[in-house]
């Protein structure tokens, strides 16, 4: 089996306001326990690339995407998957 992982040096600036748990250790230490837990042969790196419009919208309803909108021309928002 292999596994796919979309990463990027780039993440480790992504910092979350308030007592969001985003932070740069939590993805080190996601990234550790990876390590830690799969064979690196089976992890398949995958390059972070721009998202269209359709595949958004293949997978969120339009109502989360005016709200990311929104968040993106606010330059913040909070948002849940």
């Amino acid at each position: 089996m292999v596994i796919g992982l979309v990463d990027d040096a780039r993440f480790d600036a992504h910092t979350a306001r308030g007592v969001h748990p985003e932070r740069p250790e939590r993805l080190a230490a996601a990234r550790s326990g990876l390590r830690g837990a799969v064979d690196a042969s089976l992890l398949k790196p995958i390059a972070p690339r721009p998202v269209s419009a359709e595949e958004l919208a293949s997978v969120h309803q339009s109502a989360y995407l005016d709200t990311l909108h929104a968040a993106l021309a606010r330059g913040w928002g909070s948002l849940d998957a």
